[in-house]
């Protein structure tokens, strides 16, 4: 959508949850969501990279925030104890193939993702969502996620990315 366009549906969204309101914007951020899988460095030379300089953005949803005060606890709890702190932040495998799949569908225009959100939203409980979005739910919390969600498309799009990753692992 257009910044305008974006504007008029947070005013509406605002209206019909609060009703009519009297308000002043006093700043405003507009911009493209971060969205990829692709590397990023924690440390190098001294430097400690945070927030998506340090690979902590969500791939598929741009999602940045939790992501920061986890790894921010960690290069503080390293720096507390004397530790050298040289690590990437790993995400659990399961979650980089669920950000790499539903990239896969964004990116080829398979589905759109308010489809997507707004299937996950109402057949979902919010606290089990942002949970998943956080990379801290358990597998059959996953599996009850993934199954309100249109199959074909998840199915075809993860056997893809599976065989990439499999793929590119024989290759390193």
């Amino acid at each position: 959508m257009g910044e305008k366009e974006y504007d008029n549906e947070l005013k509406a969204y605002i209206e019909k949850l609060l009703g009519p309101l009297s308000y002043d914007i006093t700043e405003e951020e507009f911009g493209i969501i971060p969205m990829t899988n692709q590397d990023f460095p924690t440390y190098r030379n001294g430097i400690y990279f945070i927030g998506t300089a340090g690979g902590q953005t969500k791939a598929s949803t741009g999602y940045t925030f939790r992501f920061i005060q986890k790894q921010a606890g960690e290069i503080v709890n390293e720096l507390i104890s004397d530790r050298f702190f040289s690590q990437n932040i790993k995400t659990k495998k399961r979650f980089i193939f669920y950000d790499s799949t539903l990239l896969h569908i964004l990116s080829n225009n398979l589905l759109e993702g308010k489809i997507i959100f707004s299937k996950l939203f109402k057949k979902n409980r919010a606290d089990i969502i942002f949970k998943f979005l956080d990379n801290e739910t358990s597998i059959s919390e996953e599996i009850k996620l993934l199954n309100s969600l249109p199959k074909m498309v998840f199915l075809k799009a993860g056997f893809i990315e599976l065989k990439k990753m499999i793929f590119n692992r024989k290759k390193s």
